[in-house]
């Protein structure tokens, strides 16, 4: 019998060669639309792949620089509009992946597009769009219209779980990337959740020129997130753009880890502000016939966490808590971030009705040579008029019934000068990624030597070496450093328990706390660390809600962490069958099983002799996973089909009609 390929329908791509590395599309310049898609014969035009993968499907595109003439549609040049029925959405357990190919740098260059009577100019858009993961793509030259509307870069609006890593996008005349969020919002019930994260991506060069008010509409990041919205960010840069570097407005909580927002000083601009956070409406809110915001009811808890970030050379503040009348305060949490040489370090604004209210919490920041001088000649580190919790920073909080506080803020012990820095160039800032996407390394800002920036913070729950945290976005390391390492952990996905794995420099005493998103500790216990690989501790999280934890190991001088997600009890994940259906088949045959973690596999169907005669693999996740099989290729017979997950092998018995 003559050995078929399997087909695994909404699961991974049919095993190819090495040589096209498993994509089921490719693109690349010179392709031919009209062809398969295939390696060999790859599509032509961003759009056509836009425009065609499906749910389950990677499309891979080559390097080069693709020039295209004219919009798509309309007014954009690349898009996804499910509802106007281009191009499809992927799923949770099967989202469309659209990235470079390994080691290639794909550009859309949006400089040759003819704009005669477009009054709008977008490159790459997303509308009513879901799970899409997009990698290593470049965006650059996107005009802005003679209309003086704004141009786009990449947007989305009412998406949910997308995932923006190692983007690229400059040069745009107007906003660089841009984003909507609808989940949790009762006009919007179909969108219950939304976690969008951006991953290593850089936006620069944003200038809106013919605007009524040049530069006052360029952010490099603008985006809304409703209640039940996530957004995360990591490793992102911002800069040289003529408006805010991030500017994020709306109830939903955003995380920015390790970013940076430099340089946003356009002459004459509104405000160049590094980091932007505003108009918190609460769950539900409304607008009326003449645009004035009617609030929901407050979402609690905190809405913007902002940690290890850099905000340098900014026209406007640093870091920017915005909510006037009638928004609610922000609730966020500042911890070990730096301002340098901003017009203003940090600037702090909340409507009258909510001071005092859950305020806003800042620790181990740094806020230094900002350009503007306040009210009592001082350097104009902070613009406050509202309550706000400080400690551990370079200043320390005042009201206004403090002698000399104008505004709300005093020195503390703690002094910086240029001697603490091991460099104050913000030059370093612009260089290029390394070959990973990741940030590129710098000194910009570390602690030097001695400096009484070092482990002068206090623990925020943040990974730090020495006796306590340092003040600033980055720890101190001596070059000898040997830190505290988790080297494995499993499951990341566990009913009850998860196996720590790690290596310890030296023998004592091991701390051990598991805290939630926000912060909260739920367990707290202490092992005794040997010197090397082989300390390994388990934790029990059957006593805590499902969600997403952080395992966090400390030894007093340095702290190391993972992250795991509790899943319901009720979820077996032990790798087994728990259904199949139909049986016997003419045709499609769907098998449920569940599996303790991620895992790749291997799926065989033999025949009664014992010959392979299908085969795939199956990207199966720590959950229920659902394989559907399509048999009609083989002849009538009984067929054993096989699950083989590392050498371990589940398996069940079909019949062909």
């Amino acid at each position: 019998m003559k050995k078929l390929l399997l087909t695994l329908l909404m699961s991974v791509p049919m095993l190819l060669s090495a040589q096209d590395i498993g994509g089921d599309y490719y693109v690349a310049v010179g392709g031919d639309d009209s062809g398969p898609g295939t390696y060999d014969r790859p599509w032509g035009t961003w759009q056509k792949a836009f425009s065609t993968a499906k749910a389950g499907e990677t499309v891979y595109f080559r390097g080069g620089v693709w020039y295209p003439q004219d919009h798509s549609r309309g007014n954009t040049i690349v898009e996804i509009h499910t509802g106007d029925g281009i191009g499809h959405s992927g799923t949770a357990d099967n989202p469309i992946r659209f990235f470079n190919y390994p080691g290639e740098n794909p550009v859309l260059d949006c400089s040759q597009v003819d704009m005669t009577g477009n009054r709008f100019n977008g490159a790459l858009s997303f509308s009513d769009t879901h799970y899409i993961h997009l990698r290593g793509l470049t965006i650059r030259n996107v005009q802005q219209p003679e209309s003086g509307e704004l141009a786009s870069g990449v947007g989305a609006s009412s998406c949910s779980n997308m995932t923006f890593e190692n983007l690229t996008v400059h040069d745009v005349g107007g906003r660089g990337m841009s984003y909507w969020g609808v989940a949790g919002h009762p006009q919007v019930p179909e969108i219950k959740t939304d976690t969008t994260r951006y991953i290593n991506c850089d936006v620069y060069n944003c200038i809106d020129l013919l605007s009524s008010v040049p530069g006052n509409g360029s952010d490099g990041w603008k985006l809304d997130n409703e209640s039940a919205g996530y957004l995360y960010f990591y490793g992102c840069r911002s800069w040289n753009c003529g408006d805010d570097g991030f500017d994020i407005s709306g109830p939903g909580l955003t995380i920015f880890d390790n970013c940076w927002s430099f340089g946003h000083n356009m002459p004459g601009a509104l405000d160049g502000n590094g980091f932007k956070f505003g108009a918190n409406r609460g769950h539900g809110a409304t607008q009326d016939s003449e645009g004035h915001t009617h609030v929901g009811p407050n979402v609690p808890g905190v809405r913007k966490i902002v940690q290890n970030c850099i905000a340098a050379g900014n026209a406007g503040f640093g870091f920017y808590e915005l909510a006037y009348a009638p928004y609610y305060p922000n609730q966020a949490r500042f911890y070990n971030n730096v301002a340098y040489a901003n017009g203003i370090g940090i600037s702090i604004y909340v409507n009258d009705d909510y001071e005092g209210v859950n305020p806003s919490i800042y620790k181990n920041n740094i806020v230094y040579k900002p350009v503007e001088r306040d009210a009592g000649g001082r350097p104009y580190k902070l613009s406050v008029t509202n309550t706000y919790i400080a400690s551990h920073n370079n200043w320390e909080f005042a009201d206004n019934n403090t002698v000399g506080s104008l505004p709300w803020w005093q020195p503390s012990t703690v002094t910086v000068s240029d001697n603490d820095f091991v460099s104050l160039d913000m030059s370093q800032l612009s260089r290029p990624r390394k070959a990973d996407g990741s940030l590129p390394d710098i000194t910009f800002m570390k602690p030097a030597p001695g400096s009484d920036l070092i482990d002068a913070g206090t623990d925020v729950g943040l990974p730090f070496y020495g006796n306590a945290p340092d003040i600033g976005y980055a720890e101190y390391r001596p070059d000898n450093y040997q830190p505290l390492e988790i080297t494995d952990y499993s499951p990341n996905k566990t009913v009850d328990i998860v196996s720590v794995t790690y290596y310890s420099p030296e023998e004592g005493s091991v701390s051990l706390t598991v805290v939630n998103e926000t912060g909260t500790q739920f367990i707290s216990t202490n092992h005794q660390a040997t010197i090397g690989q082989n300390n390994t501790v388990e934790v029990d999280l059957s006593g805590l809600p499902a969600g997403a934890y952080t395992v966090r190991l400390s030894d007093g001088n340095s702290t190391t962490s993972c992250s795991v997600t509790k899943i319901p009890g009720d979820i077996d994940v032990a790798f087994k069958i728990i259904k199949n259906f139909p049986n016997p088949t003419v045709g499609l045959f769907a098998i449920q099983f569940t599996c303790a973690e991620t895992a790749n596999i291997a799926v065989t169907v033999s025949d009664e002799t014992g010959e392979t005669v299908m085969s795939d693999f199956y990207a199966a996740k720590p959950d229920i996973n659902k394989m559907v099989l399509n048999l009609a290729p083989l002849e009538k017979g009984n067929y054993r089909i096989s699950l083989n997950n590392n050498g371990e092998i589940i398996s069940t018995a079909v019949t062909k009609q």
